[in-house]
């Protein structure tokens, strides 16, 4: 291998089904030159870094795929990098299989092409797996940069544990998702279904939580008032912003306080348990850190719960417990937390359900309080607690309760989630005993959360937390879907003309129409657009349009060849082969393919390949196009 040269020598995008793939892909040329010979490459060193530097939940294991191609003999250059770029990003949890190597050409460049989901994950994967590769030749145990900047932006960017079993169950059934996240505080958004009839969603947040109900919530004793005033057991607070002030409020609440801010999620800046001024002064530094308006507050005896009430209806309650460790008599607190965090269960926020412990200033605060520190050895069957709370994030542990909540505690999360507006709730319900009514056993209503993460319920498989979310965005029998007509042709000239005629026939029977030729923008036959900022953007202008009963795409075989389709499927492909090439031919087959209910041609053309895919028993060839209004008018019929 040429240490010089750079392996890959261009990159084309494909943003749906292509003539290499059936889904959205990228296509690298790599330089058959620079890539090292495959008697030199170490699979082992392949196989180390995807396990110890890659994978980002220590639970997973290698798929198959990448096996077999770390399995054969001799190695596949090109396929081993395709193997490793499509593996990275699964990874990472992106729903990603497939890639396909080409031999070389008479210049030595070697045409692969790999399955993604986003493009820029997709090329960052490639060029990862290129120096992954190389490393694997060279023995050079350095991490590579590449392999750094891909895990960087996977981590900033793909399905994490709250999006991904959404997206995975919507896929499952049919319903199409596209992700509109930029990464941040977006990266959660996504639109479900396309067209008049789509749905939103960001994480649990759905475009039926009001801004009302985020306004509430938004506030901790702004909630706590409402709940009280509605009758709801709440605990006794105080709204404070300077720290005098909050130690007046503790000396009339009285002893033990929880000082935590007025807004923010996950526990953050939160003290339970608070026995003292010294404490107080403390947790009050702590939450004035992040917040300026503080809450103090009662504290409540007993184990918080987290119930879920969605649109109405109790679904889950899981008992959180706080971080904690037990003492053995042999190792210190430090190296319990480290066996703790052996789990490979426990990972990173937003990655896995349990968190790693991390031994902090609070967390080594807490410990002072309890009387040991880090290095001391508790005795054993001691409990040492490393958190005042016991949110997932603070490393606390769900356990399943839902099968022992008393029917008048259940009711009491319904009222609580009726009362501040909220459609999908998480209510944190603080009670010694959840099998006895809130009457008898004591307990209060401490917060309600717009954006409960399912994976907090521990039973959330069995008493179908997911899925209950799911039939509140999108209920069963639909699928959000409008019908969509892919029309190619082997110009643009006759592609707008043949989609003019489909626009005509939509109209009449489905309502608005809103259809692009990948650059103009159509409402029916009023422009909307002119032009996009990227190639084929106007395609997914259609797929976003909420006046849109249906839509068309009218594109050459040409932009096939270019970018794909630039859908993931269609209803319907309108396919006008006549006087087109092999390569284009090639175009219009890999259209058929993603067509789910039917393919039309046009003409006496034969389309190689065509009647492969879903809709290879509903493939009809009409000679004029009088016959055209007629059979789709038919195929249509199963996209209704």
């Amino acid at each position: 291998m040429n240490a010089r040269k750079k392996p890959i020598l261009d990159h084309q995008v494909f943003l749906g089904p292509n003539v290499d793939l059936p889904r959205a892909a990228v296509r690298v040329w790599l330089d058959a030159m620079a890539l090292p010979g495959e008697d030199h490459i170490d699979a082992g060193v392949v196989r180390r870094i995807l396990l110890d530097d890659v994978r980002r939940r220590r639970n997973m294991t290698l798929g198959s795929a990448i096996m077999g191609e770390l399995d054969r003999r001799p190695l596949r250059v090109a396929d081993l990098i395709g193997a490793v770029a499509v593996e990275m990003q699964r990874l990472f949890d992106e729903p990603v299989a497939g890639w396909r190597a080409a031999p070389p050409d008479d210049g030595g460049r070697i045409s692969l092409t790999i399955a993604c989901d986003r493009s820029d994950l997709g090329l960052l994967a490639a060029s990862a797996a290129c120096a992954v590769v190389a490393v694997a030749a060279s023995g050079d145990p350095s991490l590579p940069r590449a392999l750094q900047a891909f895990c960087r932006h996977a981590a900033a960017n793909a399905r994490d544990d709250l999006t991904r079993p959404f997206l995975d169950e919507f896929e499952r059934r049919g319903i199409p998702v596209m992700r509109l996240n930029t990464g941040g505080r977006f990266s959660r958004h996504v639109q479900i279904g396309h067209g008049r009839v789509q749905r939103q969603a960001s994480g649990t947040i759905t475009e039926r939580t009001s801004t009302v109900a985020s306004m509430i919530t938004g506030s901790k004793s702004h909630t706590v008032r409402l709940l009280e005033r509605a009758g709801v057991p709440v605990p006794r607070q105080v709204f404070v912003r300077h720290e005098e002030d909050a130690l007046q409020a503790a000396r009339t609440l009285g002893y033990p306080v929880v000082v935590k801010p007025d807004r923010g999620t996950g526990g953050l800046g939160v003290t339970a348990g608070v026995a003292d001024e010294a404490e107080l002064k403390s947790a009050y530094a702590h939450a004035a850190g992040l917040a300026r308006d503080i809450v103090v507050e009662r504290f409540v005896e007993g184990e918080e719960h987290r119930m879920l009430v969605v649109d109405g209806r109790f679904i889950a309650t899981t008992q959180r417990q706080r971080a904690q460790v037990t003492g053995d008599g042999q190792r210190t607190v430090r190296e319990l937390i480290e066996a703790v965090n052996a789990d490979p269960e426990r990972g990173e926020v937003g990655v896995t359900v349990l968190i790693r412990l991390k031994l902090d200033d609070v967390m080594e605060a807490l410990l002072a309080r309890q009387g040991i520190a880090p290095e001391e050895v508790p005795e054993l069957g001691r409990r040492v607690l490393l958190s005042t709370t016991s949110n997932l994030k603070s490393g606390g542990t769900p356990v399943d309760v839902t099968d022992h909540v008393h029917p008048e505690n259940r009711r009491l999360a319904v009222i609580a989630a009726a009362v501040t507006r909220v459609d999908i709730a998480g209510i944190d319900f603080i009670t010694p005993d959840i099998s006895r009514p809130w009457l008898e056993a004591g307990g209060a209503v401490v917060e309600v959360n717009t954006s409960p993460n399912h994976f907090e319920f521990a039973g959330n498989e069995r008493h179908g937390v997911a899925e209950a979310i799911i039939e509140h965005i999108v209920p069963t029998g639909q699928d959000a879907r409008m019908p969509l007509v892919a029309v190619i042709a082997g110009d643009s000239g006759r592609a707008d003309h043949l989609a003019r005629a489909v626009v005509d026939h939509l109209a009449q029977r489905h309502g608005q129409v809103v259809w692009s030729d990948g650059r103009r923008l159509f409402l029916g036959n009023d422009l909307l657009r002119r032009e996009g900022r990227q190639p084929l953007d106007g395609a997914a202008a259609v797929l976003a349009h909420p006046l849109a009963d249906a839509g068309v795409l009218a594109l050459t075989a040409q932009d096939i060849i270019a970018w794909g389709l630039p859908w993931p499927d269609c209803d319907v492909a309108v396919l006008d082969g006549e006087q087109a090439g092999a390569p284009e031919r090639l175009a219009m087959a890999a259209v058929a393919r993603a067509a789910r209910h039917g393919v039309v041609t046009i003409g006496e053309g034969h389309l190689s390949g065509a009647a492969v895919g879903p809709a290879a028993a509903n493939q009809r060839q009409v000679i004029g196009e009088n016959e055209l209004d007629a059979t789709l008018a038919d195929l249509l019929a199963g996209a209704s």
